[in-house]
Parts: C-alpha cells; sequence; structure tokens
C-alpha cells in the first residue's frame, strides 16, 4: 500500500478525502444510489498538516432525477480552503418502469 499522495506545497493529501460521501449525505430512497456526473473543486488555501478541515455540504437544486450539492471546506482557523460543486445522478433501484 503507497502513502497518500500530497500536494507539491505538502499540506494535507489534496483534500481528497472529503469525499468519503459521494452522496453528501442526501435522503435517498431504500435502494436508492448516486452517481458523480459532474465535479468542481476551487481551492484557495492549504490545510496545513495537523490542522482539521472542515466540511459543510449544503443542496443548492434537488430534482427528480439530479441533485446539484456545494460542499465548502475550511480550516481550523476558519479560512476558506475550498469549494466543490458536485452534480449527482439519482437512481432508485426499486423502479420497475424501464
Amino acid at each position: 500500500m503507497q502513502p497518500p499522495r500530497r500536494a507539491p506545497w505538502r499540506r494535507g493529501d489534496g483534500l481528497g478525502r472529503y469525499a468519503r460521501r459521494d452522496d453528501g449525505g442526501i435522503s435517498l430512497p431504500d435502494g436508492g444510489s448516486t452517481a458523480t456526473i459532474e465535479s468542481k473543486t476551487n481551492f484557495f488555501a492549504g490545510v496545513p498538516k495537523g490542522d482539521t478541515a472542515h466540511a459543510v455540504c449544503m443542496p443548492l437544486h434537488r430534482g427528480r432525477t439530479t441533485i446539484v450539492l456545494e460542499t465548502r471546506i475550511t480550516r481550523g482557523d476558519g479560512k476558506l480552503a475550498a469549494i466543490v460543486t458536485q452534480t449527482q445522478l439519482i437512481f432508485d433501484n426499486n423502479d420497475t418502469n424501464e
């Protein structure tokens, strides 16, 4: 197993760990799932090694088949580190209409 890849400035692991839940914690029907169809990240500041990154995810749009989420990531001192905008396709795996 290789160690996590780090950005050239050696601060954190490129904030790659923010994506632990691809669905942003949204409420899905039983058996439902999502897939990312678009993702954009703007980085503003590094998170120093040993600091804690905090993420807050807000839905910008919730439709029948897609949801758009914005996640703001801040450092321990409150400075904005990144904004991630993702569009998720929503699947209802229980849907019998094909």
